[in-house]
């Protein structure tokens, strides 16, 4: 009846962090089920498959994450059936469920050690002190148990922990906070978790958040939907927590490191807005010429793209040194000469600078060649 393999997991856990995860996810499944069992047999009752399609839902995965995997099937075929607006089908299955239960109950309490009545106790909330920072994770789902269970082996594994019990809540509270990670449930009544994803990809401060997408086995669909609204990994419902804390510990490392990344893109150019350089970069074999901000800027264009061949940029430089220039960028492309020269470009404004470039060829590239760029006019006005 129950999947021991999933229950051990989560005995594991409970022992590994001294959190009692395994006696609160356990008590407040024996505490709700039978209520949504209820709801679940009333909405069928009265021919309402949306209640039954979401109650369904709720009740495959809280099942499914506490090793109830044949039960959990069969929740699945009811959710399915109710989706299709099949009634007698999801009226079938409804018999199953309320026909398993009693034993999956049992079986549940004697795994757990639970007594007949359980009080559930709500999970104790994470505080970071001290000067350590402890990353914040957002969790999204619209199921109570699953919330409960994986808020407590997050906490238990050294996270500070929010939730959410909808996709409306989690973007009323991403108003007020940027947490370093999000674990959002794909399919919720209301705003969904592809929808929540979007918004955040749409936000300076989450655009780079790493969000973890919650789904069922084998739903492709999904998955495709996760990433296309912005989603950087998925995980699969029933979850294995050992497999879900190094795969959130995988994405805050590679957002840490993208972070800092972009810190020091920013501070290099920043030095080189100060120091007046720039840089360009020309693809021989497609005839490409890219160039960086900083240039642009320098030559006074509103957009870098502007200038997209050799004849465009080689447009740039002043008439007289124009051959001299094209004929150093050919050669650096065809035989890997590097050289350093002085020369002159005309700014869209008409303005001369006196400019400094150094060229170069990557070693792995030979149909790329760069080009560094300074400003070194008022240098050599200072020397007039």
């Amino acid at each position: 009846v129950i999947d021991s393999d999933v229950l051990d997991e989560l005995k594991s856990l409970s022992a590994a962090t001294g959190r009692d995860i395994i006696g609160k996810s356990v008590g407040f499944f024996l505490m709700q089920t039978p209520e949504d069992v209820a709801n679940l047999r009333s909405a069928a009752d009265r021919a309402d498959l949306e209640t039954v399609c979401a109650l369904a839902h709720s009740l495959k995965s809280s099942s499914a994450n506490l090793g109830a995997l044949g039960f959990s099937k069969v929740c699945a075929a009811v959710e399915a059936s109710a989706r299709e607006e099949n009634h007698e089908l999801s009226l079938a299955h409804l018999q199953s469920i309320e026909t398993l239960l009693p034993g999956i109950l049992r079986e549940l309490r004697r795994e757990a050690g639970i007594e007949e009545t359980v009080e559930h106790e709500d999970p104790d909330v994470t505080v970071s002190t001290g000067a350590v920072v402890v990353p914040r994770i957002l969790v999204v789902d619209d199921d109570n148990g699953f919330r409960l269970t994986t808020c407590e082996a997050l906490k238990g594994i050294g996270y500070d922990v929010v939730e959410a019990p909808s996709g409306e809540e989690a973007l009323s509270m991403l108003e007020e906070m940027s947490p370093d990670l999000v674990l959002l449930d794909a399919l919720m009544p209301g705003v969904d978790g592809f929808e929540v994803c979007r918004q955040l990809r749409k936000k300076r401060e989450t655009r780079a958040t790493p969000v973890m997408i919650l789904t069922g086995l084998g739903d492709m669909d999904s998955v495709n939907r996760a990433f296309e609204s912005g989603a950087t990994d998925f995980i699969i419902k029933p979850i294995n927590y050992a497999l879900l804390g190094s795969r959130i510990q995988f994405q805050l490392r590679v957002a840490g490191n993208l972070r800092e990344l972009h810190i020091s893109q920013e501070w290099l150019a920043s030095a080189q807005r100060i120091a007046g350089v720039g840089y360009w970069q020309w693809d021989s074999t497609s005839d490409r010429i890219t160039l960086s901000e900083q240039l642009a800027d320098m030559l006074a264009l509103d957009d870098a793209a502007a200038i997209g061949t050799l004849d465009d940029f080689i447009g740039c430089v002043h008439p007289q040194d124009r051959e001299f220039i094209h004929s150093r960028i050919l050669s650096a492309a065809a035989e890997g000469a590097n050289s350093s020269d002085d020369y002159r470009l005309v700014t869209l404004q008409s303005d001369t600078l006196v400019v400094h470039q150094e060229l170069a060829q990557p070693s792995n590239s030979s149909h790329i060649v760069l080009g560094t760029i300074q400003d070194i006019t008022a240098q050599r006005e200072s020397e007039l």
